[in-house]
C-alpha cells in the first residue's frame, strides 16, 4: 500500500466509527448545512459562476488585459489578462478565481508563475454571499456586509503587492493563447454545466465538513480544545470550525457574545482564511494546470492576518455601527481566538503543502 493512501485510510475508518456512534449528530450536522446550501450558498453563488465562466470561456481575459494591462503590471507585475480571475474572484467567490485561473494557465494565456502568484489572492469570498449569508448570521446590515467584503478585496490587494516585489519590475508580457471560437449558446451550455459541477463541489465540502465537524464535536475533541485554549465550548467550537469550513465557522463566530467592533473583524479573519473546505476545492480545480499551492498558502496566511486589521479600519472610516465600549474579557476572547487561528492555520498549511507534495510524487511515479 502506498504511503499517501494510510491517512486517508485512517481517517475514513474513524470518521464510519463516529458516525455509526453519533448517527443523530452526523445526520442534523448534514441537514443543517444542507439547508443553507439551499437558502444562501446556492441561490448567491451559482449565477455569478454561471457569468464568471461565460466571461473566461468567451474571451473575457484578452478584454481585460486591454483595459487593465498598465494597473496589473504596475501594482502586481501581471499580465492585464490576469485582471479576469481577479475580477471574477472577487465578485463571484470561491473557488471560482482559482478555477478561473487555473482555466488560463491551461490554454496558454498565463504563465504557471502568473497563475501561481495569481492564485495567492484572487480566490475570496464574494459579496452576495458575504453580504447575505454572513451578514444574516452576524445580525448586522447590508452597510456591514460590504464592509466585510470590501476588507476582503483590499487585503488580498495588499497580499497581491506584498507577495511579487521583485515581478513588477519584470516585463509581464506573456499574453499567448487561444480564445474559443465556440458559438455563443455553446458557450452558455458549457458555461452553466461548468457552474453546476463547481456549485456541487462546494455544497459538497461544505456538507461533508459540518458532518466532521458536529461528529468531532460529539467525541469529546472539542473539550480537549478548550482545555488547550483554556477559553469555553464557543470559542473552542468557533476556532475549529473557521479554520475547517468558512460558512460554519462564521456560524459559530457570530454565536460568540461580542460586540460588532470585535465580531467583524473576527469573522474578516475566517472570510480571509477561508478555510481548509476551500483550500482542498481549489486543489481540486487546479489540478492538470501545473501549478503548486505554496504561494496560495503564504497569501492566505498573509490576508487571515491583514484582513482583521483592514476591517477595523474601514469600520472607523465608515462609522456603520455606533462605538461602544469593549470590556477585558472580551478583548482577551478577540485576542485569544486570533493568536490560535492563526498559529492553527499556519500548522494546517504546512500539512497540507507536504500531503500534497506526496500526492503529486505518487502520480509523477504512476505516471513513469
Amino acid at each position: 500500500m502506498k504511503k499517501s493512501k494510510v491517512m486517508p485510510l485512517m481517517f475514513s475508518a474513524l470518521m464510519i466509527a463516529a458516525m455509526l456512534i453519533f448517527p443523530r449528530e452526523a445526520s442534523e450536522g448534514g441537514r443543517n448545512a444542507l439547508i443553507m446550501c439551499a437558502r444562501s450558498i446556492v441561490p448567491t453563488l451559482f449565477p455569478f459562476m454561471v457569468f464568471g465562466n461565460l466571461l473566461t470561456i468567451c474571451g473575457g481575459a484578452e478584454i481585460f488585459g486591454r483595459v487593465s494591462g498598465k494597473l496589473m503590471k504596475g501594482l502586481f507585475g501581471l499580465s492585464g489578462k490576469c485582471a479576469l480571475p481577479l475580477f471574477v474572484g472577487f465578485v463571484t467567490g470561491y473557488p471560482v478565481g482559482a478555477a478561473s485561473t487555473a482555466e488560463l494557465v491551461k490554454r496558454g494565456e498565463i504563465s504557471i508563475d502568473e497563475g501561481e502568484r495569481l492564485l495567492a489572492f484572487c480566490n475570496n469570498a464574494g459579496p452576495m454571499f458575504v453580504t447575505g449569508a454572513v451578514a444574516g448570521m452576524l445580525g448586522c446590515d447590508r452597510r456591514g456586509g460590504m464592509i466585510l467584503w470590501l476588507a476582503q478585496i483590499l487585503s488580498a490587494i495588499v497580499v497581491g503587492i506584498i507577495i511579487s516585489p521583485g515581478a513588477r519590475k519584470q516585463n509581464a508580457g506573456f499574453t499567448r493563447g487561444k480564445t474559443s471560437d465556440m458559438p455563443a449558446a455553446e458557450c452558455m451550455v458549457v458555461a452553466i454545466k461548468t457552474a453546476v459541477q463547481s456549485i456541487l463541489n462546494v455544497c459538497g465540502f461544505i456538507i461533508i465538513f459540518a458532518v466532521i465537524i458536529s461528529v468531532i464535536e460529539e467525541t469529546g475533541a472539542l473539550r480537549a480544545v478548550q482545555g488547550i485554549m483554556h477559553t469555553n465550548e464557543n470559542v473552542a467550537s468557533c476556532v475549529l470550525s473557521g479554520i475547517l469550513e468558512t460558512a460554519s465557522g462564521c456560524a459559530r463566530a457570530a454565536k460568540i457574545p461580542l460586540p460588532m467592533w470585535l465580531s467583524m473583524p473576527l469573522i474578516s479573519l475566517i472570510l480571509g482564511w477561508s478555510g481548509v473546505s476551500v483550500h482542498l476545492q481549489v486543489a481540486s480545480v487546479i489540478s492538470g494546470s501545473g501549478m503548486k499551492l505554496t504561494r496560495y498558502f503564504i497569501g492566505k496566511i498573509l490576508q487571515t492576518i491583514i484582513a482583521p486589521v483592514v476591517t477595523f479600519i474601514l469600520m472607523k472610516i465608515i462609522p456603520t455601527f455606533a462605538a461602544v465600549s469593549v470590556t477585558v474579557t472580551q478583548t482577551d476572547i478577540f485576542i485569544k481566538i486570533f493568536v490560535w487561528m492563526i498559529c492553527a492555520c499556519a500548522i494546517v498549511c504546512a500539512n497540507l503543502l507536504l500531503v500534497f507534495s506526496v500526492i503529486l510524487r505518487s502520480r509523477r511515479r504512476g505516471g513513469r
